[in-house]
Parts: structure tokens; C-alpha cells; sequence
């Protein structure tokens, strides 16, 4: 093989390297294809070991596949913030999680003790908020005492987007994770 290919680059013909080395020139060229073959599969193959050795590493990380989990949630919900859990506290049927978004703002969310469970939800814990449209009520910020609500965020409206029937408003949380649409 390292003849064919020293004899190749002297005489820059497969045909006359061939024939210096005392081969046919299908011989030549079966040499050479199992060469490239050889060449590509070994890389191939340490590729694929590491691929295999990369996906169980990241498996056996709690920390990673935390992260990869928020890349991966579909939904439907626009309204998205991200938190940490503060505090959980459990009742006979359901559980009132405590999330303290970026800002240091703070929201409430009841949900079952199933799903705290289903989802090992725990103090210090990475949590995605998603809330529905219908959840929200916008108030202006002169409107201190009219709905009485735990979870109250201030912002700036930005936009407004209104057709025949609804309306989109969008706003700037003060510090809690951007814009939001609703």
C-alpha cells in the first residue's frame, strides 16, 4: 500500500504506479478503495464511541439534563418565566410552591401533590412557569386595591395589538425575564 502510494505521488498516475509496483490497475484501485474505507471508518467508528460515551455521560448529569428539559418543553403557552423554588408547602390535596423569579419578584403556584411528586419539584430547584392567557389580568399601576391577588408583577406595557375581538398587549416585566406577551 505505501508503495502504491509513493509510486502514486512520483509518477502522479495510478496507472504507471500501478505498474511499477507490479500491479494491475484494478488491483491498484481495490488497494486504494480499502485505504479510504479504512480511512474513513476508523474515525467513523471513534466518532460514534464517542457520541455513545457523550450521550451516557450527559444522561448520568442531573444538572444537564435539567438544562436540556427547558430546551425541550413544547406547549402552547406564550407566557413563560423562569425561577428558582423558594419554598413548598404541602396541604392535604394539593401543594403551594413558591418561585422566585430573577427580579427577586415572587409568585405563587398551586398545584396537586402528584404532580410534586411526578415532577420532583424541591426547594432550589430550576422551575419553568408557564401561565395561560386567561390567567392574567393587566391593571394599571393606579389600581393598587382592586383585585386582591398573591401574585402581582409589576411592568411596562410596550404594545398593543388589537383586532375585531382580542387584543395582545405586550410588556416589559421589571427585571423578571423580559418581554411577555398576553
Amino acid at each position: 500500500m505505501i508503495g502504491l502510494l509513493r509510486a502514486i505521488d512520483q509518477s502522479g498516475s495510478i496507472n504507471q504506479a500501478a505498474k511499477q509496483v507490479g500491479l494491475s490497475y484494478k488491483g491498484a484501485w481495490r488497494i486504494i478503495e480499502r485505504a479510504f474505507l479504512n480511512l474513513f471508518d476508523r474515525p467513523h467508528i471513534q466518532h460514534q464511541q464517542f457520541l455513545a460515551q457523550l450521550n451516557k455521560d450527559l444522561l448520568d448529569d442531573p444538572d444537564i439534563i435539567l438544562l436540556l428539559q427547558r430546551l425541550v418543553v413544547k406547549t402552547s403557552a406564550r407566557n413563560q418565566l423562569f425561577g428558582c423554588i423558594v419554598a413548598i408547602q404541602i396541604g392535604a390535596v394539593n401543594a403551594e410552591i413558591l418561585v422566585k423569579l430573577k427580579d427577586g419578584e415572587r409568585i405563587a403556584v398551586t398545584t396537586t401533590l402528584a404532580s410534586v411528586n411526578e415532577l420532583a419539584l424541591r426547594v432550589g430547584a430550576d422551575a419553568l412557569l408557564l401561565i395561560n392567557n386567561s390567567d392574567i389580568i393587566l391593571t394599571p399601576d393606579t389600581d393598587h386595591g382592586a383585585f386582591l391577588a398573591n401574585n402581582r408583577l409589576p411592568c411596562r406595557v410596550l404594545r398593543i395589538q388589537q383586532d375585531e375581538v382580542n387584543a395582545e398587549v405586550m410588556v416589559l416585566l421589571s427585571g423578571a425575564g423580559g418581554l411577555w406577551p398576553y
